[in-house]
C-alpha cells in the first residue's frame, strides 16, 4: 500500500467516525427501524439458529471466565420464592397468558422514564394480573430499591 493510500484511508476513517459521532440518534433511529422490518428478523432468526452451537460455546467460556453475576444459590433462591410465593405466581402465569393472547399489549416505552426500550411489567399487588405498569429495568430495579428502603 502506498503512503497516500494509506493517507486516505486514515482520513476516510476518520471522517467516518466524526459523523458517526455526530449523527448518532440518526444513524440509531434508521438501524433500529432496519431490525424491525419483518425479512430482517427472519433472517437473524435463521443466523442464530444455524449458529446455536457457537454462541453456545462461547456463552459458556465467557460465564467460565466472567461468571455470571449473580449470588452462587440465584436458582435456589428463585425456586424458594416460588414455593413460598404460589398465589403470586398464579397471578404471573395469568398475565403471562394475557400477553401472549394479546389481551395485553406490551408497549415499546417506559411508562416511568419514557424511554424507547425492552418494557417489563411490575405488579404494585398481587390481588389482579391487571395491576400493573410497564417499566423499563432500570426504573423496575429503583422501583423494588425503594421498597426495600
Amino acid at each position: 500500500m502506498t503512503p497516500e493510500n494509506n493517507f486516505k484511508r486514515t482520513r476516510l476513517r476518520e471522517y467516518g467516525e466524526k459523523y458517526r459521532q455526530k449523527n448518532r440518534d440518526k444513524i440509531n433511529a434508521r438501524m433500529k427501524e432496519y431490525r424491525r422490518r419483518p425479512e430482517v428478523k427472519e433472517k437473524q432468526k435463521a443466523w442464530r439458529q444455524k449458529n446455536r452451537e457457537k454462541f453456545r460455546e462461547y456463552y459458556r467460556l465467557w460465564y467460565k471466565k466472567n461468571g455470571r453475576r449473580r449470588a452462587a444459590n440465584y436458582a435456589e433462591a428463585i425456586l424458594e420464592w416460588k414455593q413460598n410465593n404460589p398465589e403470586k405466581m398464579v397471578i404471573r402465569a395469568r398475565f403471562t397468558e394475557a400477553v401472549r393472547l394479546g389481551k395485553i399489549k406490551r408497549p415499546e416505552s417506559c411508562s416511568k422514564c419514557g424511554k424507547e426500550r425492552r418494557v417489563q411489567s411490575h405488579h404494585y399487588d398481587y390481588k389482579d394480573y391487571r395491576h400493573f405498569i410497564w417499566v423499563c429495568a432500570s426504573c423496575h430495579k429503583l422501583i423494588h430499591l425503594g421498597e426495600k428502603h
